[in-house]
């Protein structure tokens, strides 16, 4: 359920991370060391002081509501102790089986190659999958299949083949769930990838 927008008037406004005068302003001093104290640590600090007041002034307001709609049993058991365990896992970071991912590779790129080969089979073209102007030029050139309404037109004269163009599409032709999973496949195979460049960079 959708909570509905709040109108929250704050007394005595809210702190500046800037140092701006007026109510309820933090002050960054005067002193011959300003320059200093206008160092990214002391803004940072005065940024989660103002968030911090923030909060407080919400949390009355915030609170009615979530009673209003039952959700204050899932605030209580779920997301308040979840916070300690993200804090956590941003303190000390989280482990990594770099032979697990390292392993897990070989199975997404035999997948990514056997989409490959039905796409050429159905299409009866080589095509780079990854391409989008490739498969832009495959689908409404070669295969001659209508162009989504919703496909943007770029000034080379291809049309966008995005996510929801493909959804759009998607029963014209057997080539074009087989680009949506070779998509979804090489996304994993990118994320997974990544995670193994980031453990290896700490190791070394």
């Amino acid at each position: 359920t959708q909570l509905p927008q709040l109108a929250i008037p704050l007394k005595g406004g809210i702190p500046s991370a800037k140092g701006h005068s007026g109510p309820g302003a933090i002050s960054s001093g005067s002193s011959s060391g300003g320059v200093a104290q206008q160092s990214w640590c002391g803004m940072r600090q005065m940024e989660v002081l103002r968030q911090s007041v923030l909060a407080c002034k919400l949390y009355d307001l915030v609170q009615v509501q979530l009673h209003s709609y039952g959700l204050m049993p899932a605030l209580r058991d779920i997301e308040m102790p979840l916070v300690h365990v993200l804090a956590r896992m941003e303190s000390v970071g989280m482990g990594l089986d770099l032979h697990s991912l390292l392993v897990q590779r070989l199975p997404l790129r035999r997948w990514l190659a056997k989409l490959e080969a039905r796409a050429y089979k159905h299409a009866g073209a080589q095509v780079v999958l990854t391409s989008a102007q490739q498969v832009s030029q495959l689908l409404y050139k070669q295969l001659k299949i209508p162009v989504p309404t919703i496909a943007t037109k770029y000034k080379s004269g291809d049309y966008s083949v995005n996510k929801d163009d493909l959804e759009e599409i998607k029963n014209a032709h057997p080539v074009v769930p087989i680009i949506q999973e070779h998509r979804r496949i090489s996304k994993q195979l990118s994320l997974l990838q990544g995670l193994v460049d980031q453990v290896c960079q700490v190791d070394a």
